[in-house]
């Protein structure tokens, strides 16, 4: 018996007891149905694709900032995940309603420049709303062979604060208060 052939009556065999209506023909049948379909799709579509590098997290989120203000920075982080060193071709931030609102910075070296394999690097970004509502962009880093990976970026536009302090009335915070200062405050009343 071949060991292949082993495999297979062996998984049929465990997944019997467990799948209702298996029968060891029918088990057989799938497998090598999936074999197939395996083999099919990677003689057509090519080795499955590995993932060169990482771009976390898949969003970054600055809550309500005040028009004309700018948020504390959120970063990114771009990780090579090869053997070899890569080329970032690009860092750009397009898109949605508010692109030029937010501004990213940090440690990435862009090309001719490459980044060592294994590495990380930061990419913070900044949300500076110019305007009220719901503020949208993504943030996408091209590196080698043209490959991309984007995040999005949302943050909400909010009227600015003022805060006009007035003078407190000391004579009700504190005792043995003349009959002047009470007169006085009665005529700012009237």
């Amino acid at each position: 018996m071949r060991s292949s052939e082993f495999v297979i009556r062996h998984i049929c065999r465990t997944h019997s007891s467990t799948i209702p209506n298996l029968t060891p023909a029918t088990c057989r049948t799938r497998l090598f149905r999936r074999a197939v379909f395996a083999l099919v799709s990677l003689f057509v579509l090519g080795s499955p694709a590995v993932a060169q590098s990482k771009l976390t997290p898949v969003s970054l989120s600055f809550g309500s900032v005040a028009v004309g203000a700018s948020s504390k920075p959120s970063t990114a982080t771009f990780k090579n995940t090869q053997k070899t060193s890569l080329t970032i071709d690009s860092i750009v931030i397009s898109g949605g309603n508010a692109p030029g609102d937010y501004a990213w910075g940090g440690n990435c070296p862009i090309s001719p420049s490459q980044l060592a394999a294994g590495s990380s690097c930061s990419i913070p970004v900044t949300f500076s709303p110019s305007a009220l509502g719901n503020r949208i962009a993504t943030l996408t880093v091209t590196s080698g062979s043209s490959s991309s990976q984007s995040i999005a970026l949302s943050g909400i536009g909010i009227a600015p604060v003022t805060v006009t302090p007035t003078q407190p009335d000391i004579c009700q915070h504190a005792r043995g208060c003349d009959e002047r200062s009470e007169n006085r405050n009665s005529d700012k009343s009237s």
